[in-house]
């Protein structure tokens, strides 16, 4: 028997922590390149939500 579900795996902390030190600039400049949607965030941690979340589904 197969079981078929999601998979989720765990966050890279050297990316996690990548992000943490980039400023807004970098992390908007990060997200245009890679075509991710910042859905209106301005706040840092508005910004980091929505790469992770990207990253979250293209994997």
């Amino acid at each position: 028997m197969r079981t078929v579900g999601l998979v989720f795996k765990p966050k890279d902390k050297a990316s996690e922590h990548k992000l943490d030190k980039m400023t807004v600039a970098e992390l908007k400049a990060y997200a245009l390149e890679r075509n991710i949607d910042l859905l209106g965030a301005a706040k840092k941690e508005e910004i980091i939500e929505c790469i992770e979340a990207a990253q979250m589904t293209d994997e």
